[in-house]
């Protein structure tokens, strides 16, 4: 299933985030995988916070990082159906 834009995300509890200098690494304690965030991936982890809609975070990105529309939505689309494959966010509301 695709994610719509008013898709709510939220990162699952369980899992353990670490703030390095340049990125940001995930541990699933369900399934002791860890996970490596750049930049931008973890400026959309701090934005999944069950109440912030998909298009809503690709606006932040598009104007923090000043990327184009399209390359924002293709990748924050991306990241988020990653994290969802590896369970580490959880759908809220709006997923079609």
């Amino acid at each position: 299933m695709a994610l719509q834009p008013t898709a709510i995300l939220a990162r699952r509890p369980d899992v353990i985030a670490t703030d390095l200098a340049n990125e940001m690494i995930l541990l699933d304690s369900a399934t002791g995988e860890m996970f490596s965030l750049n930049t931008t991936g973890r400026a959309i982890w701090q934005a999944l916070d069950g109440r912030t809609a998909v298009a809503e975070i690709s606006a932040a990105i598009e104007r923090a990082f000043d990327v184009s529309p399209e390359r924002v939505d293709t990748d924050v689309r991306q990241l988020l159906a990653a994290l969802l494959e590896a369970g580490l966010i959880e759908v809220r509301a709006g997923r079609e």
